[in-house]
C-alpha cells in the first residue's frame, strides 16, 4: 500500500527499472519561457544518504495546493475541509531524489544497465486543472529504466496553478483561467497551440544541454545541468499527455518533426484544429479510460487512427476496464483507495492494476519507436494487457457522431 502509518506518508510506488530516479526542476526564461521538471537515472539509493525524496506537490506548495483543490470547478471549501486535505498533500512523495547527481554507466552493474551515455527523450503533459507533477508515477517509471522526461507546467491557463520570475527576479503566479469546457472552441484551440509551442520550447533547451550550450536556470537548485551534455538522444523524441494533454501531444506531432511519436492517456480531443488529421502520419497509441467516452470524442479520436493515407502508420485505441479519467493519474496510487473514492471519481480496477497496464503499454511503445527495441525490458510485472483492457472503444459511434459536443467534461471527470 502507498500509504505507510509509521511515517504517516503517501507515496507513489517505486518505479520498477535497474535505476533510482532523481529529478531537478527548471526555470527558462521569463513569462514566455517555460518550466519543467527533468527526471532521470541516479546513482545507486546507497550513494544518496544526502538527499531526500522530493514531495509530490510542486513549490510553492501552498499557492499548488489551494488551486488544485478548486481549479477547474472552482470548489468552495471550509476551514476543516482545507486543514485536512493540506495535511495530505504534504505528506504525498514521488519516490524521486532531489537534485540527485545524473547516473553514469560506471555506477551500475553491467547485468542491470541500459546505455545511460545515450538515452531517450520524452516530454509530458499535463491535464486541465493539474500540473507538472500529475503523471510523476510515468515519469520516474521510465527514467527508471533509462530516459529522461521533462514534466513542464503550462502557462496558457489550464494548469490548476503555474507560475514564472520576472526580470526583477520576482514571482509571478499564472492562476487556472475558468472558461466553458467545451463551449469556446476558439480559446481552447489557442491553448493547445500554446501549449505545443511549450513542448517544442522544452525540447529547444534540452538540445541546448545535449550540444552544451551555456543556458540560464532561474529555478533555486544546485543541480548541474551540464551532466546531460552529449547523453541525450535528441533526433527522436517521444511525447505523452493525459486529457487535454493528450490533444497536446496530438498537436506537437503535426507541427514539430522533431517528435516522432506519442501517447495521449484519456485525451479530450475538442481543442485540437479541425483539420490537424489530416497532416498526421507518425505512431500513436491512445489509452482510453471505461468511462470517460462519448460519441463525439470518439469519433475525434478516430480521425486520427486512420491509416488510409501514410505507410506503416502503427496508430491503437485502446480502453481500460473499469477505470475512470483521473486514473491515468498519480491520484489512485498516492491515496488509498477508500480515501482517492472520497476526493473524487475512481474507477473499480485496482490502482496498482491501473498503473501496471497503462505503464506496460506506454514503455512497450516507446521503446519500439525510440530505443529501436522490441525486446521485453520491462520490470513492472508479467502482465497481460489484454485482460485489463481491449483494443477498440466501448462506445457506439455510428449516427452519434456529434453526442456530447456540448458536454460538460468535468462531470465525466469528478462525478
Amino acid at each position: 500500500m502507498p500509504f505507510n502509518c509509521s511515517t504517516w506518508t503517501f507515496d507513489l510506488p517505486n518505479p520498477t527499472g535497474p535505476y533510482d530516479v532523481g529529478i531537478t526542476e527548471v526555470m527558462w526564461g521569463n513569462r514566455d519561457g517555460c518550466l519543467f521538471d527533468i527526471f532521470y537515472p541516479t546513482l545507486p539509493s546507497h550513494k544518496l544518504d544526502e538527499y531526500n525524496y522530493k514531495s509530490w506537490l510542486p513549490e510553492p506548495q501552498k499557492e499548488y495546493f489551494e488551486s488544485i483543490a478548486k481549479a477547474p470547478l472552482e470548489l468552495k471549501t471550509n476551514a476543516v475541509e482545507e486543514w485536512i486535505s493540506s495535511m495530505i498533500f504534504d505528506r504525498m512523495r514521488a519516490k524521486v531524489y532531489a537534485d540527485a547527481p545524473l547516473a553514469s554507466n560506471d555506477d551500475y552493474s553491467t547485468s542491470s544497465q541500459f546505455n545511460l551515455n545515450s538515452m531517450p527523450v520524452l516530454v509530458c503533459s499535463h491535464g486541465l486543472g493539474c500540473h507538472r507533477a500529475m503523471l510523476s508515477n510515468l515519469c520516474s517509471e521510465f527514467a527508471s529504466y533509462g530516459y529522461v522526461v521533462a514534466s513542464l507546467d503550462h502557462r496558457d491557463g489550464s494548469a490548476c496553478y503555474t507560475y514564472y520570475i520576472n526580470e526583477e527576479g520576482k514571482r509571478v503566479d499564472v492562476p487556472f483561467k475558468f472558461l466553458k469546457t467545451n463551449g469556446d472552441y476558439e480559446d481552447r484551440n489557442r491553448q493547445v497551440n500554446q501549449r505545443a509551442s511549450e513542448c517544442s520550447m522544452v525540447v529547444d533547451f534540452l538540445n541546448k544541454l545535449q550540444n552544451g550550450e551555456p543556458v540560464k536556470n532561474l529555478s533555486k537548485t544546485n543541480f548541474d545541468l551540464g551532466q546531460f551534455e552529449n547523453r541525450l538522444i535528441m533526433s527522436s523524441v517521444g511525447i505523452f499527455g493525459h486529457s487535454f494533454g493528450g490533444a497536446t501531444t496530438a498537436t506537437v506531432l503535426v507541427k514539430d518533426h522533431r517528435f516522432s511519436c506519442g501517447i495521449a492517456l484519456d485525451p479530450w480531443m475538442f481543442p485540437v484544429d479541425h483539420d490537424l488529421h489530416h497532416n498526421f502520419n507518425k505512431p500513436f497509441y491512445v489509452l482510453n479510460a471505461h468511462s470517460f467516452s462519448w460519441p463525439h470524442n470518439i469519433t475525434q479520436i478516430q480521425r486520427f487512427m486512420d491509416k488510409d493515407n501514410t505507410e506503416n502508420a502503427d496508430r491503437k485505441l485502446f480502453t481500460i476496464r473499469e477505470t475512470c479519467h483521473i486514473d491515468l493519474t498519480d491520484f489512485p496510487l498516492l491515496l488509498p483507495y477508500f480515501l482517492a473514492n472520497q476526493t473524487t471519481k475512481v474507477g473499480n480496477l485496482d490502482p496498482s492494476l491501473k498503473g501496471a497496464v497503462s505503464n506496460k503499454i506506454c514503455f512497450d511503445f516507446f521503446e519500439k519507436y525510440l530505443c529501436c527495441t522490441e525486446c521485453n525490458r520491462y520490470r513492472g510485472g508479467n502482465i497481460n494487457v489484454l485482460d485489463y483492457a481491449f483494443e477498440g472503444t466501448n462506445v457506439e459511434v455510428a449516427g452519434h457522431e456529434n453526442d456530447g459536443k456540448e458536454l460538460d467534461v468535468l462531470k465525466l471527470i469528478f462525478w
